[in-house]
């Protein structure tokens, strides 16, 4: 994962929303970071099979 930092600035603000008493921003910053993940792992995935594809023409 390329873009791993965006993931590490999500949970900076999830650890602060949980420390400053603000759930619900901690529980939107979580999901939010899972989306993430799971989408920055897929454009891994697209650009990794593009590259291989690449190369094979």
């Amino acid at each position: 994962m390329t873009n791993k930092w965006i993931i590490n600035v999500i949970a900076d603000l999830e650890r602060f929303a949980k420390a400053n008493g603000l759930p619900e921003l901690a529980f939107q910053l979580d999901r939010t970071r899972l989306t993430a993940e799971a989408e920055l792992e897929l454009t891994d995935y697209k650009n990794s099979t593009s590259a291989s594809d690449q190369m094979r023409h």
